[in-house]
Parts: C-alpha cells; sequence; structure tokens
C-alpha cells in the first residue's frame, strides 16, 4: 500500500496520505488546516545501504589517512605486542 504526499495550497505543507486503491486521488482535505486545494507531489524515496557499500563509498584518500595515523602509532603494530610476549614454554614453573 502506498503513502503519497500531497502540498496544501493554503497552508503551504507536506501531508501524508496511505491510499489503498489505485489510482490514488489527485486531491485530498489538507491534514493539518483542512483546505480542499492540495496536489500531489514527488515523494522522496530511502533506500536502505549495507555496511559493504558504505564502506566502498568512501574516498580513497581516507585509508591513507588512517594508514598514515596507524604508522605513527607503535601499537598498530601487530608485532609490538608480540615482542612483548612471553613464550609459554618459558613463563611456566617448574
Amino acid at each position: 500500500m502506498p503513502i503519497y504526499e500531497y502540498r496544501c495550497g493554503a497552508c503551504d505543507r507536506k501531508s501524508s496520505v496511505l491510499w489503498r486503491r489505485f489510482p490514488p486521488p489527485e486531491s485530498v482535505d489538507c491534514a493539518l488546516c483542512g483546505a480542499e486545494n492540495t496536489h500531489r507531489v514527488m515523494s522522496s524515496v530511502a533506500l536502505g545501504k549495507s555496511l559493504a557499500s558504505k564502506l566502498g563509498d568512501l574516498d580513497p584518500k581516507y585509508d591513507r589517512m588512517l594508514d598514515r595515523a596507524d604508522s605513527a602509532n607503535p601499537r598498530a603494530d601487530p608485532n609490538h605486542y608480540l615482542s612483548k610476549a612471553t613464550p609459554l614454554s618459558e613463563g611456566t614453573p617448574d
């Protein structure tokens, strides 16, 4: 069931109408001021994006900025933690 939007000629506000039949009416009473001179307008469309498509839309220079920021941080290097680790064979009591 589509939702149609109508703009009022008197108060210039948009109102939404759920219409269960086809075709929709050319004009409906304004839900806000009650005027009868409304006309149907094009509605905006919501489009959901997945996280992968949002990440794909990012500018490639953003990745380079993150890489530069991580290069100055020693904790961003995976070997930083490996160098601090004690092997299990050396750390176990006898």
